[in-house]
């Protein structure tokens, strides 16, 4: 009641009204008798005593004496504070008073008109400030993204995130904005992007073609990673190994599809450079930097090889790999599937590490799914289930993410099977031996690793030939998604 008087317009409603919309479902005596109860309380709670006024007829809120999260929220954004925690409640804006809406139908119409009147209010203030040119560009952009979160059809914020993308040498990422959003349009409406949009797209495309690598620092919220030319001091190794073993690491983890990694054409330009990982970081923007040396020793190579993060030149991983000398002059160069197989569990284990206390409405896809990754092996149904939500906010975040929806498969296909092994009575006919445990530690250990690159043990049963069966199937159904 409080919150409907707050946001009403001179905060006074009649007692008859109040009555009805709060307790829709029983008589009008007794909807009255449960107001005056209410006020009652409300009195007695309330610190301030002439905050509610009450007449024969009319309740009223003294709406001078207060102020709401919403004009709080708004004026932090105009008085330009712009971080992490003022942008996340702007994203849970559209969820506003959710917790009220289902207490009567009259209740939830009042509640839609309120949200939408709010989230024009603060889309307007976020127009105004990534409108201003004087605000640096990474502030425009989470700006204008943020306003897109609200209205993902806000044109005017896709081209603010185009342009401010661009303006931080990430053309990349200003074209993938473009392409998710003309897609959107596509499906939604039928419809194209504007001129002014196709033009800004077509602008940057040029731009992008005509100088593709640029000494300028490229900034991106995503996670990225940067494979740099390995040490071949005091070998007789020719250049063209050395580039083509970076070239080899740095397509394989491209192919992961996350964490985006940085081109190899932007990275050769260290070669027989010893930068720091800093250095790193403050050139190209990547969030951690692979590093190593080759070392050899007759027909033998050892490969050293680092992980580390570029904001403080912490090592993350490190290990030393054995080849032979002629694999490095394959055209294949199997050891860098081998290096690939560790760095990348070990960017998720980090990047896992470091989210671990980020809110949920903060996270990238690539992050929702490693949280959810890590929810998937802890081989319980609750986690199961929370996973699931989580890799549909991540394809509801990002629609082309291929990882999110490859596993989101594997999700339902263990959830339905788990239905089925952890309750036997739902299956027609045996006796089903096999625990809801037992399944998942197969089902994991044929899938493929969790997401810090474990893999569960099988140890139990498989129970019952259906049983056995629906998990082949299951298996297949994993490799079918892989290679998707």
């Amino acid at each position: 009641m409080i919150t409907f008087l707050a946001l009403t317009t001179g905060g006074m409603r009649s007692r008859e009204y109040l009555a009805q919309l709060l307790w829709p479902d029983v008589p009008a005596t007794k909807a009255r008798a449960s107001l005056r109860q209410l006020m009652l309380v409300l009195k007695q709670d309330l610190q301030d005593a002439d905050l509610l006024q009450q007449s024969r007829n009319d309740i009223s809120l003294d709406q001078s004496r207060i102020s709401t999260d919403v004009d709080v929220l708004i004026g932090r954004l105009e008085g330009g504070e712009h971080n992490e925690h003022t942008l996340a409640q702007v994203g849970a804006l559209p969820h506003a008073l959710a917790d009220i809406e289902d207490i009567s139908e009259d209740l939830s119409v009042w509640l839609r008109a309120q949200r939408e009147r709010i989230v024009a209010r603060v889309a307007t203030c976020l127009q105004t400030q990534y409108s201003d040119r004087a605000l640096p560009a990474r502030m425009r952009n989470r700006l204008a993204k943020a306003a897109q979160e609200l209205d993902p059809f806000d044109e005017d914020a896709v081209r603010v995130v185009m342009a401010s993308h661009t303006e931080l040498n990430n053309s990349v990422a200003a074209l993938r904005v473009y392409g998710d959003f003309f897609d959107m349009l596509d499906r939604e409406l039928g419809a194209e992007p504007s001129v002014e949009t196709q033009d800004l797209a077509v602008s940057i495309k040029l731009a992008k073609d005509k100088n593709p690598v640029s000494v300028m620092p490229a900034v991106s919220d995503e996670v990225s990673v940067a494979v740099l030319p390995f040490d071949a001091a005091g070998t007789d190794l020719p250049e063209h190994i050395i580039i083509g073993l970076m070239d080899h690491v740095t397509c394989q983890l491209a192919g992961l599809r996350a964490p985006a990694v940085i081109s190899s054409n932007s990275t050769r330009r260290f070669l027989r450079q010893h930068p720091e990982p800093r250095e790193i970081g403050r050139v190209l923007q990547a969030t951690y930097a692979v590093t190593g040396a080759i070392r050899t020793d007759g027909e033998k190579a050892v490969i050293s090889v680092q992980l580390a993060k570029t904001s403080d030149n912490r090592v993350v991983w490190a290990n030393r790999h054995v080849c032979a000398l002629d694999d490095l002059y394959d055209v294949n160069i199997p050891i860098a599937a081998e290096i690939v197989q560790v760095v990348s569990p070990s960017i998720n284990s980090a990047e896992l590490t470091r989210t671990v206390a980020t809110p949920l409405t903060e996270l990238e896809p690539y992050h929702l799914l490693l949280r959810a990754k890590d929810l998937i092996f802890q081989l319980s149904w609750p986690e199961f289930e929370r996973a699931g939500v989580l890799l549909k906010h991540a394809t509801t975040q990002s629609p082309y993410f291929a990882l999110g929806p490859c596993a989101d498969g594997r999700v339902v296909c263990d959830c339905d099977l788990a239905r089925l092994v952890a309750h036997p009575s739902r299956r027609s006919g045996g006796s089903g031996r096999a625990s809801a445990k037992g399944h998942f530690a197969f089902a994991g250990r044929r899938t493929g690793t969790g997401a810090l690159g474990t893999q569960p043990a099988c140890d139990a049963p498989l129970g019952t030939a259906r049983q056995n069966k629906l998990l082949k199937q299951r298996c297949n159904l994993g490799r079918m998604t892989r290679k998707l």
